[in-house]
């Protein structure tokens, strides 16, 4: 019998995000704020994982996230393969596991390439990272809500429509705040670093607002895939390995 991997073993992918996840956000920000590098109020979550020591954690913890974000899109895929649904719905799954991918594929640039040092290669993940991420939680509602019958109940895929929107809200929040305070910032600060925002400096409200709007996002994109953790329960993946001997 070919070796199997059943829901109690999958559901690891969600939950190891869900607790990989909020022990990075909370250790970077302790050790970036006892360090001195960043102001204690709404950092950018790229800033307390800029400088070591906090840089080695942030790395490593996102990379770990990266993977089974991608191993989670996979497996949600594969799921809803597995189902005779629609050509529309296979159509809007093929599409988000594109998103996934590439979303997983941002955050990997985000723990390789900090803020204080390749600046470019960062915010493109980033950008990748929750761009992505949100097109395919609201790629992944929309299934939802057609495959509910097979999988879940309805306050889950409510759930999941609540958690996509608050992301993407908190994205356009987070982009037109950073814009505001960043030009505000240019015309007056006291602060010496840009990491050190404080209430003296030019466009600190907005800023707030952009900073928590990050936060807001991460924490949305890491609940969402914690609730695949009931979708996971009923999956089983078979492994076949053939061993093919030259003549």
């Amino acid at each position: 019998m070919p070796p199997t991997c059943h829901g109690y073993c999958l559901v690891l992918v969600p939950v190891l995000i869900g607790v990989f996840g909020p022990v990075m956000l909370v250790t970077c920000y302790t050790i970036a704020v006892l360090h001195g590098d960043v102001s204690k109020l709404f950092p950018y979550i790229s800033d307390t994982g800029g400088d070591p020591p906090e840089s080695c954690i942030f790395g490593q913890l996102l990379n770990m996230i990266a993977f089974f974000v991608f191993a989670g899109v996979l497996l949600r895929y594969k799921q809803v393969s597995s189902m005779i649904l629609p050509l529309s719905i296979n159509r809007v799954s093929g599409l988000s596991v594109l998103a996934g991918c590439l979303a997983a594929l941002g955050a990997s640039l985000v723990a390789n390439f900090q803020d204080t040092t390749v600046v470019m290669v960062h915010y493109t993940g980033a950008l990748l990272l929750f761009l992505f991420g949100i097109i395919y939680c609201l790629c992944q509602t929309y299934i939802s809500y057609h495959i509910n019958v097979h999988i879940n109940r309805k306050w889950i895929c409510h759930l999941r429509m609540v958690l996509s929107v608050i992301a993407a809200v908190s994205m356009i929040t987070c982009i037109i705040g950073s814009n505001i305070a960043e030009k505000r910032w240019n015309e007056h600060h006291v602060s010496p670093s840009i990491f050190k925002w404080g209430p003296k400096d030019g466009g600190y409200p907005a800023h707030l607002v952009s900073t928590f709007s990050e936060w807001a996002m991460s924490i949305a994109l890491i609940g969402y895939f914690v609730t695949f953790i009931p979708d996971f329960l009923n999956l089983s993946v078979i492994l076949e390995l053939q061993f093919f001997q030259s003549v």
